[in-house]
């Protein structure tokens, strides 16, 4: 099992610092930390976040994009601090994260990684040539799973003993000895890039073969312990596989503060595959409300069929109603009855419903409502229709709309395809999700895989 310690705010950190009290002074291994190009802010005055999104390099290894962004998206800029990639391969050097102990500070000089937040790739270089600057190319590597291998490493240079927050540091590539780099005149233009350039105005991100000026960044923002394992992540990250994370007898509930993957009965019972509750950041309905597309997938990606189970939006216009996650404390039980918010944990919108027309069946639209911070309405409400007292692991259940009074539903027979879709369709063979009139077997889901977090 996969059990995290999280501290998953709504806002993780809307690109201001989060750093409050003396004792939160290091930098610690688990945590999630944003990092600011010193050079490009003190020659544009504007912050360059070290970035990367699900899109690929168009030249050298054809990898994922890593550069640095002065507006980055809440979690596309977010990168979790582990330990090296093998450590038994690093000889005398110093290893950062060796104990596992959470909140271990990172001593100046160690060996370390960092995966991105959002794709669960790695930070990564090697001896290509980068598409601009021609110096070294740095990409995000890996096939999702927080998996790579040794050109992941990086060695922290700093002066202070250990990593503190807002001091000056360089991360040096262990295998190419190339310092990771940017500069403010290295930008992606519609002349180098192209007129649907997609990363315009981002500042490359290289390897660079000198310690200067270049090399420099700072911790901008750091969240304690976001994805703090306390357990060892297995080669499959764990669920990845769809192997149920809960396993012992005392985790028989689904708490508050958890992420859930939620697979949809009638089409497995049909097709005998499981289909999940997915979305996908920065794919949008091409029709009704243009929000987040959400649909029910049978091989999602391990984060984008994730949820983050949360009490409701605006707990007091609830009235007499039973509110989720009330206590605020971890791992608090959810009655049946109970209103909830669900937040995709990849993009950070919630499910969402409204009085607006389903693309294909004409049902009630179901999307990704919000800015990607956390935030919505009270159109992200939802009652939990359960029979057992409490939401159990495996347990049928159903998630009746509170505004609309509409199920969460989904069918095997109502599917994106080339004819309703378009030969370019991104949703290909997803199933439409809507909002159902009836409470039915197509308004039946079970909890598949849980990833334990604290609310």
């Amino acid at each position: 099992m996969v059990r995290f310690s999280a501290l998953l705010v709504a806002t993780l950190c809307l690109f201001t610092v989060t750093f409050a009290d003396d004792d939160e002074e290091f930098v610690t291994c688990g945590s999630a930390v944003k990092l600011s190009h010193y050079e490009s802010k003190a020659q544009t005055r504007q912050e360059h976040f070290l970035n990367s999104e699900g899109k690929n390099l168009g030249s050298g290894s054809g990898q994922q994009i890593v550069t640095a962004v002065t507006s980055p998206t809440t979690t596309n800029a977010l990168w979790w601090i582990r330990g090296p990639n093998d450590p038994e391969s690093r000889f005398n050097e110093i290893l950062a994260c060796k104990s596992g102990k959470p909140a271990e500070t990172i001593q100046c000089g160690s060996i370390l990684r960092l995966t991105h937040l959002n794709s669960l790739r790695n930070l990564h270089s090697h001896d290509v040539r980068s598409p601009l600057s021609r110096q070294q190319e740095v990409s995000g590597y890996g096939q999702g799973d927080g998996v790579g291998d040794n050109g992941d490493d990086w060695k922290l240079i700093c002066n202070s003993g250990h990593w503190k927050r807002g001091e000056m540091f360089q991360l040096l590539h262990v295998d190419s000895k190339r310092y990771l780099g940017a500069s403010s005149t290295v930008k992606f233009t519609h002349q180098n890039c192209g007129h649907n350039c997609p990363i315009l105005n981002h500042l490359e991100v290289f390897g660079r073969a000198q310690k200067d000026n270049y090399a420099n960044w700072l911790a901008s923002c750091l969240i304690y312990a976001i994805v703090r394992i306390q357990q060892q992540v297995s080669h499959s990250f764990g669920c990845a596989a769809f192997n149920n994370c809960y396993k012992d007898d005392d985790e028989e509930f689904v708490t508050c503060g958890s992420a859930v993957k939620l697979s949809h009965y009638e089409s497995k019972a049909q097709t005998k595959k499981e289909h999940f509750l997915s979305s996908e950041t920065g794919k949008q309905l091409g029709s009704g409300s243009g929000q987040q597309i959400v649909t029910a997938v049978a091989n999602p990606t391990v984060t984008t069929a994730l949820w983050w189970i949360r009490g409701p939006n605006d707990p007091e216009s609830r009235g007499n109603e039973i509110v989720a996650c009330k206590s605020g404390k971890p791992a608090e039980k959810i009655q049946c009855g109970s209103i909830l918010r669900l937040t995709h944990l990849n993009s950070l919108r919630n499910l969402h419903s409204h009085d607006v027309r389903s693309p294909l069946s004409r049902q009630q639209e179901v999307s990704g409502y919000g800015e990607g911070d956390g935030m919505g309405d009270n159109g992200d409400d939802w009652k939990l229709i359960c029979n057992s007292g409490h939401w159990k692991r495996e347990e049928m259940f159903q998630l009746l709309h509170v505004d609309s009074k509409r199920y969460l539903g989904a069918s095997s027979t109502v599917k994106f395809t080339h004819q309703n879709c378009g030969h370019s369709c991104p949703i290909l063979n997803h199933l439409e999700v809507f909002g159902r009139a009836q409470k039915d077997n197509y308004s039946n889901w079970f909890v598949e895989m849980g990833v334990h977090l604290s609310s």
